[in-house]
């Protein structure tokens, strides 16, 4: 049940910031309550997004995600691994670690991939041709902007896409 709020949570981000961080909160309490390490983890990675998200990023976040994703690798969690991917990419962009930004969310597009989530893919996708375009990596990001149109549907992110596309021409 807690792991379902985070995944209700991670995709109502984009759509309903009070849904999603109502059903982060509920997975977060659900989660203190279970002797789950991985659900916990998953419980801090959503604390990170919602403190960058509301208060913005300190050194600790960065930190913390990075132990997130070290500890989803030892235990093979790869859902685990793709949203703390992102977290971590984010709170990289929030610090301007834009080069490490850039690469987390290159490893992040692989794990999506590799997954078959297609969300944290093309997420990871968006954040990468971010950090490539404040970098001033024209033609990376560019060729982000390409690949990541060719693998992405008609969604949001597509959309978000296009719109980083239309900022390079413009």
């Amino acid at each position: 049940e807690a792991r379902a709020l985070f995944h209700r949570g991670t995709v109502l981000a984009w759509v309903d910031s009070e849904g999603s961080r109502a059903a982060s909160i509920e997975g977060m309490t659900l989660s203190q309550r279970l002797d789950d390490p991985f659900l916990r983890a998953s419980a801090e990675g959503h604390a990170v997004y919602w403190q960058l998200h509301l208060n913005g990023a300190r050194v600790a976040d960065v930190r913390k995600a990075e132990q997130i994703v070290a500890d989803a690798r030892v235990a093979d969690d790869r859902e685990l691994l793709a949203q703390s991917t992102v977290v971590v990419a984010l709170v990289q962009i929030a610090r301007s670690d834009l080069r490490a930004a850039a690469q987390t969310a290159a490893e992040g597009m692989e794990i999506g991939r590799d997954i078959g989530n297609a969300y944290m893919c093309l997420w990871c996708y968006t954040m990468r041709v971010g950090a490539l375009l404040q970098l001033g990596e024209w033609g990376a990001a560019l060729a982000a902007i390409d690949e990541g149109l060719r693998i992405g549907a008609e969604n949001h992110f597509a959309s978000l896409l296009r719109s980083q596309l239309a900022s390079l021409h413009s």
